[in-house]
Formats: structure tokens, sequence, C-alpha cells
């Protein structure tokens, strides 16, 4: 899609939890992928796990350095309960699903979703951290 094209909204499967729920997924994978990243610190984004992501996170910069947040477009959110729903996203052109959680109140894009799109770049996510 082009810069600026119209998005329609995502197509909504399940129960959401409340009005906003959709509306705040699409936000956070503006904020952790989109045009929006550009302007937020890494540690602040959206983001499950955040910290241990971010030397990958990094990484795809240094590899990619030329490579602005692109456009990314929400097609579909299927809510499995009210604070995890999985997502079908296009990123950089390619067509991606990942799920995504509700902490503390907060839509994340999970870490699960991040790593597919690391993928994309070549850049290996790190092993999660045993707790």
């Amino acid at each position: 899609a082009e810069p600026g094209a119209l998005h329609l909204p995502p197509r909504v499967s399940g129960d959401p939890p409340d009005d906003h729920a959709v509306g705040e997924i699409v936000d956070a994978f503006q904020r952790v992928f989109g045009v929006r990243a550009a302007d937020e610190d890494l540690r602040t984004r959206p983001l499950e796990d955040v910290e241990s992501l971010l030397p990958a996170l990094e990484e795809a910069g240094r590899r990619y350095p030329n490579v602005e947040p692109g456009d990314i477009s929400v097609t579909r959110v299927r809510f499995r309960s009210a604070d995890s729903a999985d997502v079908r996203f296009t990123v950089v052109g390619s067509l991606l699903e990942g799920p995504v959680v509700r902490e503390a109140g907060t839509w994340k894009v999970s870490r699960d979703a991040c790593c597919r799109v690391l993928a994309l770049a070549g850049v290996p996510c790190p092993p999660r951290e045993s707790g």
C-alpha cells in the first residue's frame, strides 16, 4: 500500500472486551512497526517482553538504516479471550499473523509477532528469558 493509503477497519471476530479494544490493538501495531514508531523510544513501545527484544530491534535498525518504519495495515483481529487476540497484519509488504496480549490494561504486540517481523529482516530473536 502507498503511504497515506486508506486502510479499511480490520475484520473482527470473537468478542472484543470493550469498544476500544480494536482501536487500541491497531494503535499498538502502529507504535511498534508503523510510522509512529520513529517518534517513540524503543523501551516505551507497547511490546511484550520489550527489554529482552531491544538488542534484536537495535540490530534490525543497524542492518537496515535506510528502512523507515513503514506503512502497516491490520486486516483482521480475532479475539480469543478478553486479554488475547490473533492479528493478521501487513508490514513491509508481507502478510503476517501473530498474537497480541493485554497486560495491565494495555494491549501489546506479542513477542511472537515481533519475532516474525524481525525474521523478515534476517534478525534472530533472543531466547525467551526463563522466569
